[in-house]
C-alpha cells in the first residue's frame, strides 16, 4: 500500500514544544491543510490527541499518527515520505536534528524546525545546503521565539526604511505580569544552552568555514560597540546585556545570503536584553557565570544538567512553565537603527558601498504575547504553511536557510499581522 500524504508532520509531537504545536495546529489547520503527528511511542501519541481534543473542543482524535524515532534512520525515511513538510520539534537538535534533516533532504521534503542552537544551525546549512539544493527542499531553523522576531523583524526594517540601512540593533524585553515568580522555559532549552557552551570550539570552527566571506561583506561605517553590560537611552535608561542566544547569528546569515544572492547591502545588527531591575540583571550574570565556568568540566556539566532549577535560578524546570504563567507572559522588541534616506543616495554614485555618516534613524516595535510556545508554535506553523503556498516567493533554489532567507519576499510578516503580531515604525527622524 502507498503511504498516505499529508502537508505536515509534527515530529517529536508529545515534547513539551510538540504538543503546542498540535494545538497550533488543531486551531488553524481544519480545511487550511493536512497533518499528522509522529514520534517513537504510539499509545502517547493517541493519547496527545484526546488530551488536544479536550483542550480546544476540536475532535482530532482521527489525526493519522507514525511511529518514528531518531535512533531508527529508517523509521525517519518512511516518516518523510509521508509528508510534505516536517516540524521537527525533538530537542536538543545537536543530538536528535541531523537524522531528520538528512531523511527530508533524501525524500525532497521540506524541513521546519524551532531550533535555538547555533552550532546546529550553522553545521547543517554548512553540510547539508548542497545537497538540499539538488533536491529541491527547504530546511529552514530557528522558527519560533528564536528567532523569528529578529530577523523577521529586521527584514521588516528593511522593507520599511526609506533608503539604505546601516545597522539595527534590537532590544528585547521580556515580561511575566504574575506576581509570582516562575520558569520560563522548559528544562530541553536549558540543556540546548549548557551542550552549546561546552562546545564553544566546535562552534568556532564551523563559523570559520560557513562565515569566511562574511568578513569581505562588513560595510562601514562600523555598528556601534557596545558593552556585554550597559545603559541606553534607547531603553529607559535601564541596563542592557547582550543577548545570549542564536539572534545575532540567524540574522548575520540572512544578511549574508541577501547580499550574495540578492546583490543586497548587508545590514549589521547586535541584539541585546533589557533587565528591568538591578535583581534582574544579578540573575542573568550567576546564571551565564554558571554556564560560562562549569561547563568547562565534566563534572561542572553534569551539576548543571542534573539540577537545572537551581543553576537557572528556577528560570528553567522539568516541568516547564505553567499556562497561566505562559498566558500572561509577553516580549517586546525595540528595534533602532540608521542609514541613507533614499534622497541622500541619489547624490552617491555607489549606494551599496557607501561609508559616509548617516543621516536618518527609525525605530520599529513588535509585542508578542506568550512568547516562549504560543507564538512559538505559531510560527512553526505558518513557516510550513508558508514552504506549501508560495513556493514561487521562496527563493528560486532549495537551501538550508534562516527564516529571513527563505521568507523575505513571502507574506509571512502580512500573514502573523492578520495573527495579531504586527511590526510598527514608531518613529524616523533626520540626524
Amino acid at each position: 500500500m502507498e503511504p498516505f500524504k499529508v502537508d505536515v508532520i509534527i515530529f517529536g509531537a508529545t515534547g513539551f514544544t510538540g504538543k503546542y504545536i498540535v494545538e497550533e495546529c488543531a486551531n488553524v489547520g481544519s480545511g487550511q491543510f493536512t497533518w499528522a503527528i509522529a514520534g517513537r511511542n504510539g499509545k502517547k501519541l493517541r493519547e496527545l490527541l484526546e488530551k488536544t481534543s479536550a483542550k480546544t473542543g476540536i475532535d482530532v482524535t482521527n489525526i493519522p499518527t507514525i511511529i518514528a524515532n531518531c535512533d531508527d534512520e529508517q523509521s525517519l525515511d518512511e516518516m518523510a515520505k509521508q509528508g510534505h513538510v516536517v516540524i521537527n520539534c525533538s530537542g536538543p537538535y545537536r543530538f536528535y536534528g541531523e537524522p531528520v534533516v538528512r531523511a527530508c533532504i533524501q525524500n525532497s521534503v521540506h524541513y521546519v524546525d524551532v531550533c535555538g542552537e547555533p552550532e546546529f544551525m550553522d553545521k547543517m546549512q554548512l553540510l547539508y545546503n548542497d545537497a538540499a539544493q539538488a533536491n529541491g527542499c527547504y530546511i529552514v531553523s530557528s522558527c519560533g521565539m528564536d528567532s523569528v522576531p529578529v530577523d523577521l523583524g529586521v527584514v521588516h526594517f528593511m522593507k520599511n526604511f526609506d533608503g539604505q540601512v546601516n545597522y539595527v540593533e534590537s532590544y528585547m524585553r521580556f515580561t511575566n505580569n504574575r506576581d509570582t515568580y516562575e520558569p520560563v522555559c522548559n528544562v530541553t532549552t536549558w540543556e540546548s544552552a549548557v551542550h552549546g557552551y561546552s562546545n564553544i570550539k566546535n562552534l568556532i570552527e564551523i563559523r570559520r568555514q560557513l562565515f569566511s566571506k562574511a568578513r569581505k561583506l562588513r560595510p562601514q561605517p562600523l555598528i556601534p560597540h557596545r558593552p556585554t553590560i550597559h545603559r541606553s537611552e534607547l531603553c529607559d535608561n535601564k541596563y542592557s546585556i547582550t543577548f545570549p542566544g542564536a539572534d545575532r547569528s540567524v540574522v548575520v546569515r540572512t544578511q549574508m545570503f541577501l547580499a550574495e544572492q540578492c546583490n543586497l547591502r548587508p545590514v549589521q545588527f547586535n541584539a541585546f536584553m533589557i533587565c528591568d531591575s538591578y535583581l534582574i540583571l544579578l540573575a542573568m550574570l550567576i546564571v551565564g557565570y554558571f554556564l560560562q565556568t562549569l561547563t568547562k568540566y565534566s563534572l561542572g556539566r553534569t551539576l548543571l544538567l542534573k539540577y537545572p532549577e537551581y543553576f537557572s535560578l528556577g528560570m528553567f524546570s522539568r516541568s516547564g512553565p505553567s499556562e497561566e504563567a505562559l498566558s500572561s507572559s509577553t516580549a517586546t522588541y525595540k528595534f533602532v537603527g540608521e542609514g541613507w534616506s533614499s534622497s541622500y543616495l541619489k547624490n552617491i554614485s555607489e549606494p551599496k558601498t557607501i561609508t559616509d555618516p548617516a543621516n536618518v534613524t527609525m525605530t520599529t516595535m513588535v509585542n508578542i504575547k506568550n512568547p516562549t510556545y504560543g507564538f512559538t508554535a505559531m510560527c512553526a506553523v505558518l513557516s510550513a504553511v508558508t514552504l506549501l503556498k508560495e513556493p514561487e516567493n521562496l527563493p528560486p533554489r532549495g537551501g538550508v536557510y534562516t527564516p529571513g532567507g527563505a521568507f523575505y519576499d513571502t507574506k509571512f510578516l502580512e500573514n502573523m499581522e492578520s495573527r495579531g503580531v504586527k511590526f510598527e515604525v514608531i518613529e524616523t527622524r533626520q540626524k
